[in-house]
């Protein structure tokens, strides 16, 4: 079969390719730069206008209240104002004397553009009002108006004895919005009174409506709080229409928003979309003396008008220049290639079977030449045409055939793994269940129970890596994740002799076991998958031994410093393989004969996966045997040497014992806080939280620690510059303070820096309490665990061990009060996800991410962890596109989890 040739471009468009290269593309690009220089700098320029704007009309606002409260603070020490408190506050015959002094005290309410001039005494009571008002004969104390703004700038003017402005806002029983400047009135060292003005808005409107530079569609919006994310807009609105008859926002919209970062003080400049809905160019400012945030805003369509037209003429320009060079490349090339086009349509026609004469072409002496060299490979053709068409049909009938027993096997194969599926996982949760049934009758039996906790750990084990097992085709893809955590080879060994010994026994067979002393105590690797591979190793030479003995040793071989090299050899006295079964011992749904799978059972699957993990986890498999005397199988794999830091929990030992301490505990995350302080208490410790860097070193300057855990992300100040500082306080004093990192980050930048700023260890999250207890008693020694990190079961929705060993430490009312908070947390986090995703924020993104990945592991949801630390990652590294579509997949996954670890607590 003719291999099939690669697809190349036109002559013609190669001609013109070259000549747009070479002589136009620069053109384009010298004018599309100009162009794109030029729009940027217009785009700056607008963008500054519109600020300019927002701070004059903020500037303009601002001068008429500072205004106001320096017109109300002369006003206290004129006479008049003087005479009429001191008049008007003595009991008896104010009608008169209001009478006398209304005149000129109504004078200066219109001098000073005040809609309304209020004489209050000491106590409270209105003695005076320009305009009456609910305000007339009451007092601001204890009367209606309690609680209003009049009655707090009164207050404070009387308290303070400074002239005070108040928020300018809706004011019961006033109900339309209004501000009041209050202004104390002294006279011979005593307060008489306090002198109010009621500022007329009118003069604060014609600055908001005041349209000049804002073009057809700006205006000028401003707004205060009225309620918990409400913002209520006061003065005129431009496009009221829209606005409704409500003219308030939730600080949730693109608006409300703008309004939030105002009132909090934050100036800006940027793109928004209004309660239109249309996109405008925003600018925000707060104005302190009404308590307002004031938005300047016009439409981009407007606003940027000049920007498209800019770029719209640099299009026309740079697709006419391409446009000539293509049309001037085009008339160049036709002479060239219209000869090649003539012979390729007689070259398409002899692949038809179409050919009857010979090719004649005018042109160059090449071109004739080719031609020639057609014609003569024509004829040739033409004799071998119809002899391919019948090989090609009768190799097509085989390639059929061969297809349809393809897919029969793969059909077979499906159909007997649904069916193992099924048939092992029954038997194996009656297995798990039982166990845990007769857990409460073995009583005070020690060695019945160690029978049962053995049952127990290998049904789990069994049941967790069933799935892995029986999808031969899911281990041929190499989707079988392999974990890296501590173990003790000896532990191990115990553990497959305990569970083998009982069918061992059953057929009469010694079951010896022996671990070399030169292999190292404590190994780290996957003991789950090197157990699955020993037990089918060991549970094939029991079932083809009638007699004799089976044995499991462990050798060291030669390994590099820090590693050690194992190889766990199995033996038999069995029946033995024959030499010409050999080269199909490790297939698939292979047996040595049909005999063996009569007598023995079994799917042929076990040796193949075993192959397949061992060479997954970096080793390899080999066997030799004798028909009739035996067996060995050899496994031998490659481990790194971890130091001997107490009972290896795979094996279900009790954890390192660790004397009471007192612990700085620094973590902002609630729920990463409550867990972790929930294992820290149940060990003993004494516990001190801090939510930030200052409270940590204020907590350290008070008094003295054992230890400190410190997470590496904090807000403000992060964990490194904490641990210098607390370390340092420490020192000061003599003593020294161990400093231990909590977080999910365990890349080996994010170790190197731990190291850097004096931390001597990380703990990662999720929390493993294990690895808690094991880290805090190498801290009280001075030194660190090898760096090993948990697996993280990133390909399921839970971490069910991780659950299950919370379950154990912190029991499960607080585990799910636990998830409570979590799924709070979670939510709050959601949200901040979206408005950094909104706001193109990479880094606010990446932040949020992290705390989601913490909260979500800290709780066992693996892969909502997972999610979130990707994310956490491409925001970091600027990839937008994977952030879109990971942020997509957490918003889905975030609930999942939740309410899988609800179904897991419900069930617990």
């Amino acid at each position: 079969m003719r291999a099939a040739r690669p697809r190349r471009t036109r002559l013609a468009a190669e001609i013109a390719t070259g000549y747009l290269l070479l002589g136009v593309l620069p053109l384009v690009m010298v004018v599309w730069a100009y162009f794109s220089a030029s729009e940027q700098a217009l785009e700056d320029e607008i963008r500054h206008n519109v600020a300019s704007l927002a701070d004059q009309k903020t500037s303009r606002i601002e001068a008429l209240a500072q205004e106001q409260l320096r017109q109300v603070s002369l006003l206290a020490y004129t006479p008049t104002v003087l005479d009429a408190l001191a008049s008007l506050t003595r009991p008896g015959g104010r009608g008169e004397e209001e009478a006398r002094f209304r005149p000129l005290l109504t004078r200066y309410a219109e001098t000073y553009g005040a809609r309304n001039l209020m004489l209050v005494g000491p106590s409270g009571d209105v003695v005076f009002a320009s305009t009456p008002g609910p305000a007339t004969a009451t007092n601001v104390v204890t009367g209606p108006l309690r609680g209003s703004l009049l009655a707090n700038v009164f207050d404070r003017a009387r308290t303070l004895l400074e002239s005070e402005i108040s928020d300018f806002a809706p004011s019961a029983p006033y109900g339309q919005p209004a501000a009041f400047v209050a202004a104390p009135v002294i006279k011979g060292g005593s307060l008489i009174g306090v002198v109010v003005v009621e500022v007329d808005p009118a003069a604060v409107y014609d600055v908001l409506a005041d349209y000049v530079g804002l073009g057809r569609t700006g205006e000028t919006l401003a707004g205060g709080w009225v309620g918990p994310g409400r913002v209520a807009l006061y003065g005129p609105v431009r496009h009221g229409q829209a606005m409704g008859e409500g003219r308030q926002v939730d600080a949730a919209e693109p608006m409300g928003h703008l309004f939030d970062r105002a009132l909090r003080g934050e100036r800006g400049v940027g793109y928004a979309t209004d309660y239109r809905g249309e996109k405008v160019l925003a600018a925000w400012r707060y104005l302190p003396s009404f308590r307002w945030g004031v938005v300047v805003k016009m439409d981009v369509s407007e606003t940027l008008a000049s920007v498209e037209r800019l770029r719209t003429i640099g299009l026309w320009i740079a697709g006419s220049a391409a446009l000539c060079g293509l049309i001037a490349a085009t008339f160049m090339s036709r002479a060239i290639t219209g000869p090649l086009r003539e012979l390729g349509q007689a070259t398409r026609a002899l692949s038809r079977g179409e050919f009857e004469a010979p090719v004649t072409l005018a042109g160059s002496q090449e071109i004739v030449e080719l031609a020639h060299a057609f014609n003569d490979m024509a004829v040739e053709l033409h004799a071998y045409h119809r002899g391919l068409e019948r090989k090609v049909a009768e190799r097509t009938q085989e390639l059929r055939e061969a297809k349809d027993r393809a897919e029969a096997a793969t059909r077979a194969k499906s159909e007997f793994l649904a069916m193992m599926s099924h048939e092992l996982r029954t038997p194996m949760n009656g297995i798990v269940g039982m166990a845990e049934l007769l857990k409460d009758r073995v009583g005070g039996d020690a060695q019945a129970a160690a029978w049962l906790n053995t049952i127990r750990q290998s049904g789990e084990t069994l049941t967790v890596l069933l799935s892995d097992i029986l999808d031969i085709s899911r281990v041929d893809a190499g989707e079988v994740a392999f974990d890296q955590r501590p173990f003790r080879p000896v532990e191990l060994v115990e553990s497959l002799v305990s569970l083998m010994r009982v069918p061992a026994a059953g057929k009469g067979l010694a079951l010896e076991a022996s671990v070399a002393e030169d292999v190292a105590a404590e190994l780290v690797g996957d003991p789950a998958r090197l157990r699955q591979v020993l037990l089918n190793l060991l549970g094939n030479a029991i079932k083809f031994t009638e007699r004799g003995r089976v044995a499991l040793e462990v050798v060291a071989r030669s390994a590099r410093p820090g590693h050690a090299r194992l190889s766990f050899v199995v033996s038999d006295t069995g029946i033995g393989i024959a030499p010409e079964a050999m080269a199909d011992l490790f297939q698939p749904f292979t047996q040595v004969d049909a005999s063996v799978s009569r007598r023995h059972g079994g799917a042929g699957l076990g040796l193949a996966i075993a192959q397949r993990l061992v060479e997954g986890m970096g080793g390899t498999i080999a066997v030799a045997s004798q028909p009739g005397i035996g067996s060995t199988f050899t496994v031998t794999l490659d481990f790194a040497v971890a130091e001997a830091i107490g009972s290896s929990a795979e094996a279900g030992g009790e954890g390192v014992a660790v004397p009471p301490l007192s612990v700085l505990m620094v973590e902002d995350e609630e729920v990463n806080r409550q867990v972790l302080a929930g294992l820290l208490l149940r060990s003993g410790h004494r516990v001190v939280a801090a939510k930030s860097g200052p409270e940590a070193i204020a907590a350290v300057a008070a008094g003295d620690f054992d230890v400190a855990l410190v997470d590496i992300r904090l807000p403000g100040m992060d964990g490194f510059e904490v641990t210098r500082r607390i370390r340092a306080l420490a020192a000061e004093r003599g003593r020294q303070l161990p400093v231990l990192a909590v977080t999910a980050n365990l890349m080996s930048e994010d170790r190197a820096a731990c190291a850097a700023a004096g931390m001597l260890d990380v703990v990662a999250k999720p929390i493993d309490p294990h690895r808690l207890d094991q880290a805090l008693a190498a801290a009280l020694e001075g030194r660190a665990l090898p760096a090993v990190e948990r697996g993280g079961h990133d390909g399921a929705v839970l971490n069910l061990p991780l659950l299950e060993e919370l379950a154990e430490a912190l029991g499960m009312a607080e585990l799910e009060r636990l998830a409570l908070v979590a799924e709070a947390a979670l939510e709050a986090g959601l949200h901040r996800l979206r408005r950094a995703r909104e706001e193109h924020d990479s880094e606010e993104m990446a932040e949020a991410a992290h705390r989601l990945a913490g909260s979500a592991g800290s709780n066992g949801m693996a892969a909502t962890r997972s999610l979130a630390k990707a994310l956490e990652g491409a925001a970091r590294e600027g990839d937008w596109q994977a952030v879109t579509g990971l942020a997509s997949k957490l918003e889905r996954a975030c609930p999942e989890g939740l309410a899988a670890l609800r179904a897991w607590i419900a069930g617990g």
